[in-house]
């Protein structure tokens, strides 16, 4: 099944532990999902752009929920050698949230790896607990693209975008331009940005020389996403790309508050001053269900 909606958005690993050794992070770790794609990048503190691809991890690929598991697959994964024979690996991690119940805490993560082999010639198994936490759920469009060559994927949701593209494949095709040229042959090419109020998109973490790259292509008047049937195509990057899935998550503003579920709510709970709800009149019907008190308040 689909990924459900509680984890889509960009989350940024908060720290992964091997055993029962003590939680740690020596990474910028970011993982986007949508509900079918993502892409993850993993750099090193201290070299967060144009980072050496020998310092890094990353993926990217299709992900679906099997409660209470996810299971991702490595459609491209810099630590795979590239090629058509080349299997795509899979991670698959039972998730849990780390507040008991309360859908929006960080999320942890538990699976495990083969670790070294032991006397017996078998591997060991090494299990790993990372915690995830949501830095944002991607209020916005929701765009998911995989090129035809199937050499990368792209993932933008809300103002977070995160393409892999794995150039390194003996397959790889492109069409000839001279952005083809450079992402296409022979580098593995993987980078974050975030959108700011300004329009600009601006490189937060990357792997290897992402300058040729243009920004999403949501900027190029496509907007909404839901302009873009699925399974359309549509050019970027030097490469055609199928659209996989496109979707909109309302913001608050663009909530009615008959939406809210207020009944769960003090009105003093809410900042009637706030500008998203300042077109609701306290006479408006969907408050008609709170207690006098809290109206007073």
């Amino acid at each position: 099944m689909a990924v459900p909606e509680e984890y889509i958005g960009i989350w940024s690993r908060v720290s992964i532990a091997l055993d029962d050794a003590v939680p740690s992070e020596t990474q910028s770790v970011t993982w986007i999902q949508s509900g079918e794609l993502y892409c993850d990048l993993r750099v090193p503190l201290d070299q967060l752009t144009g980072a050496d691809p020998v310092e890094c991890m990353s993926f990217a690929g299709d992900c679906i929920s099997l409660p209470p598991r996810l299971r991702w697959t490595h459609c491209q994964e810099l630590e795979r050698e590239p090629g058509p024979d080349s299997l795509a690996g899979v991670d698959e991690g039972e998730v849990w949230w780390s507040v008991a119940g309360e859908i929006g805490s960080d999320l942890i993560e538990q699976g495990q790896f083969d670790g070294p082999l032991g006397p017996d010639g078998i591997a060991v198994p090494i299990v790993y607990t990372e915690v995830w936490h949501r830095v944002d759920p991607g209020a916005g469009d929701v765009w998911a693209l995989a090129s035809v060559d199937g050499t990368s994927r792209l993932v933008v949701v809300g103002s977070h975008a995160l393409v892999v593209s794995d150039g390194r494949a003996a397959d790889a095709t492109a069409t000839t331009t001279a952005t083809a040229t450079t992402t296409a042959t022979g580098e593995y090419l993987a980078r974050y940005q975030t959108l700011g109020d300004d329009g600009v998109w601006v490189t937060v973490s990357s792997i290897g020389d992402v300058s040729a790259l243009p920004d999403p292509p949501v900027l190029s008047g496509m907007q909404p996403a839901g302009d873009a049937a699925v399974g359309s195509e549509l050019e970027w990057a030097g490469r055609t790309w199928t659209v996989i899935e496109t979707r909109t998550i309302p913001v608050l503003a663009d909530l009615a508050l008959s939406d809210l579920a207020l009944s769960d709510l003090a009105l003093s709970d809410l900042a009637l001053s706030d500008p998203a709800l300042s077109d609701f009149a306290l006479s408006d019907p969907a408050l008609s269900a709170l207690a006098p008190q809290e109206a007073a308040s």
